[in-house]
Order: structure tokens, then C-alpha cells, then sequence
């Protein structure tokens, strides 16, 4: 059995609602925080969902920091290099996307956006049906903001 792969798991840290590869996010975010930081930190959850959709390795190499880290439920540890990669072999598609009870906090230059992420499609042919709780890091450095870690793990039944 192959192994998920970390770009799979990565968009529920970014993901507002996505009904398809073309739709809009426009729902999802609740107790989000107010502020310009917020506002700034809310697009690039939102251009994450698209550039997933879409399988933008640029876009990524972008945003994420050098350093960055993802650390999935079964303890998987993926680089952003790494990340690039997988998400740049196209392995993966999604049918849809959603992010329900996100929240972003920002505390000077780190936010920390947390909530649930539910996802459908396939990996190298194989259905997928994702459902976990998320918190990922972002950093301004330089005037923009990174996204620097991210974890993951599965949602209990009562969840769902």
C-alpha cells in the first residue's frame, strides 16, 4: 500500500470550501480573528485551497518557508522539497474540499489558523476520504507570510 502522501494532508490547514476544482471559497470561517493580519492571513488560506486544486508547485515554493515542516497523523515528518514534489506528480486530484470551524489567531508576526478539514478524491488511482483537525504556523518574514509547520490527525467518529 502506498503511502498518503504529505501534500494530501496538507490542505486542511489552508481550506475554506471548495465544491470542485473551480468553485470560490466563501464559507467555513468561523471565530476567525479581526484585523489586517487576519484579512492577509485568510487569502493565503484561501490561494492555498486553489493552488492545491490545481497542483501549483510554484505557488507553494512561494509561500512555504524554507524550513518548512509538516507532520502528518502517523508521525510522517515531509519537507517543503518534498512536498513540492509529490504535489508536482499530479498523483493526487480532489474532487472536493471543505474546512469546517476554521479560526485564525494572530499574535504579532505568527498566526496560527486551527479547525477541520474533510476532503474527497484519489491518490495514484486509490479513493480518498479525508477528515481530520489541523493547526498550522505561518511567520511574516520580509513583509509576507509563510507557512512554516503543520500537523495533523484524525478525527474521532464524534467528529465527523
Amino acid at each position: 500500500m502506498d503511502r498518503i502522501p504529505v501534500w494530501l494532508l496538507l490542505t486542511i490547514a489552508f481550506s475554506t470550501q471548495h465544491s470542485g476544482q473551480t468553485s470560490t471559497p466563501t464559507s467555513g470561517l468561523r471565530g476567525v480573528s479581526e484585523g489586517a493580519a487576519a484579512r492577509e492571513v485568510l487569502e493565503i488560506k484561501r490561494l492555498y485551497d486553489v493552488a492545491q486544486l490545481h497542483n501549483d508547485g510554484a505557488w507553494f515554493r512561494r509561500t512555504f518557508a524554507e524550513d518548512y515542516v509538516w507532520m502528518g497523523p502517523d508521525g510522517v515528518v515531509v519537507t517543503k522539497s518534498e512536498y513540492v514534489r509529490d504535489l508536482e506528480s499530479r498523483d493526487l486530484t480532489w474532487a472536493s474540499v471543505e474546512v469546517k470551524d476554521m479560526r485564525v489567531r494572530v499574535y504579532g508576526d505568527t498566526a496560527i489558523a486551527t479547525g477541520r478539514f474533510f476532503g474527497k478524491g484519489r491518490y495514484k488511482g486509490n479513493l480518498l476520504d479525508e477528515r481530520q483537525r489541523f493547526t498550522s504556523v505561518l511567520i511574516k518574514r520580509s513583509g509576507r507570510w509563510q507557512v512554516i509547520s503543520e500537523h495533523c490527525s484524525k478525527l474521532n467518529a464524534s467528529e465527523q
